[in-house]
């Protein structure tokens, strides 16, 4: 007979510390893979982080002027 084992499907609590190097070293290097293979130009790319940047700085009432 097979026994069923509960897991835990809740996120953990989100501890707000700072990103490491190396977390951002690996966010930076996705990003840039992600833009090759997406063909995006360097104009694109830059468009792309930065609407991504001002979007996350909307909910946070620090919206540049």
């Amino acid at each position: 007979m097979t026994a069923l084992q509960r897991v835990d499907t809740l996120p953990p609590p989100f501890v707000p510390e700072p990103i490491s190097d190396a977390e951002s070293a690996t966010m930076f290097r996705a990003a840039v893979n992600l833009f090759r293979l997406w063909a995006l130009t360097d104009e694109q790319a830059a468009c792309c982080s930065t609407c991504r940047y001002l979007s996350s700085l909307e909910g946070r009432g620090t919206w540049p002027n």
